[in-house]
């Protein structure tokens, strides 16, 4: 089989995409020659194994007209790449991972056709929801038979593990009720917090005075949209909450530890593919409260999406019921890097 190119980003900054990746990675290369091309930007802390920093697209392009035949999966959905690939792939197998469900909003009819062109070429899609495949086939007039859908998820492993910060730790300590959330960088789209901080503060805010003793640990890698935060500093000030949420501000490998010393899990996404965190935490034994803005596992519970009052009834009937003092039970159905493997080995 060829040589294998993962493209796309390696953990830091940490996200659902790069976990992923990482974790697919360190599957593959046990089976075969496989290699991370890291478009991040960012310096890792070390070398690591089979991932190749890259800072210049450019760079890729050329090796792309120039280098010897490989299978090269993408892990973004930009116009760029995808005209870069239109236009210099053509010595290549290639295929890519849909990993938002942004895809089917776009407006420019150039962008449209540049993509549907590029999607069409492609060798292999992965995506995870067989809901969205149906708007992507019909948007983008895609063959159905070239799509698979599996989960992003990938089960963490014990060598992930890193243990707990202590300022964690003291906080999970003053709460009996701890919820955990995480954002890979704060973001408004169309006026709306994309990954609802602004509900979780809203929730706390109320579940204290209902007279529970609640806290909310926010993971929160990159500030994002820096007026936004402040904004939330505000609100958490205004709203007396300064020791009831703590926003994390720290990359983190193993988030799933955050997730497993937490009562509840929490994801209000306005937008949404899968939700990683979401399997980690139910893989875990954390039970779930998320939004319904795609197919969740049916461990979870789901609330309406940007509905605060439904998000509070949920988790306060969770919170009475104490089931949330019990672990719930989850194991993903489907073995993603053997079924990503199998795909490599028909090209």
């Amino acid at each position: 089989m060829r040589t294998v190119e993962l493209w796309g980003s390696y953990p830091p900054p940490i996200g659902g995409v790069t976990i992923y990746l990482k974790r697919l990675l360190e599957h593959l290369y046990e089976s075969i020659e496989v290699q991370l091309i890291d478009f991040s930007g960012v310096p890792k802390p070390s070398k690591v194994p089979n991932v190749r920093a890259c800072y210049f697209l450019p760079i890729e392009v050329l090796r792309l007209l120039f280098g010897r035949p490989k299978i090269i999966h993408l892990n973004s959905f930009s116009f760029m790449m995808s005209l870069c690939f239109l236009l210099f792939g053509w010595r290549h197998k290639y295929g890519i991972t849909i990993h938002n469900q942004r895809g089917i909003l776009i407006k420019s009819r150039l962008k449209r056709t540049v993509y549907s062109c590029f999607l069409n070429r492609c060798d292999f899609i992965i995506m995870n929801d067989n809901n969205y495949k149906k708007k992507f086939v019909s948007f983008f007039k895609v063959k159905e038979e070239k799509i698979f859908v599996l989960p992003a998820f990938i089960a963490p492993t014990d060598k992930e593990r890193r243990g707990i910060p202590v300022e964690v730790s003291k906080f999970r300590e003053k709460h009996n009720f701890l919820i955990s959330a995480n954002a890979s960088k704060l973001k408004i789209e169309n006026g709306i917090d994309t990954y609802g901080l602004d509900m979780l503060i809203e929730l706390i805010k109320m579940l204290r005075y209902d007279g529970i003793n609640a806290g909310l640990l926010f993971c929160l890698p990159i500030i994002g949209d820096k007026l936004y935060y402040s904004k939330i500093e505000r609100y958490i000030f205004d709203y007396g909450l300064n020791d009831s949420v703590l926003l994390y501000k720290h990359n983190i490998a193993n988030a799933f530890e955050f997730w497993e010393i937490s009562d509840l899990f929490i994801r209000p996404t306005a937008t949404d593919m899968e939700g990683i965190s979401v399997k980690e935490a139910l893989y875990v034994g954390t039970h779930v409260v998320a939004s319904d803005v795609c197919k969740r596992p049916d461990e979870c519970i789901v609330f309406a999406n940007r509905d605060q009052k439904d998000l509070y009834e949920k988790v306060i009937s969770l919170y009475n019921s104490k089931k949330y003092k019990t672990n719930i039970c989850y194991k993903n159905m489907i073995d993603t890097p053997k079924e990503i493997l199998n795909i490599y080995k028909k090209l």
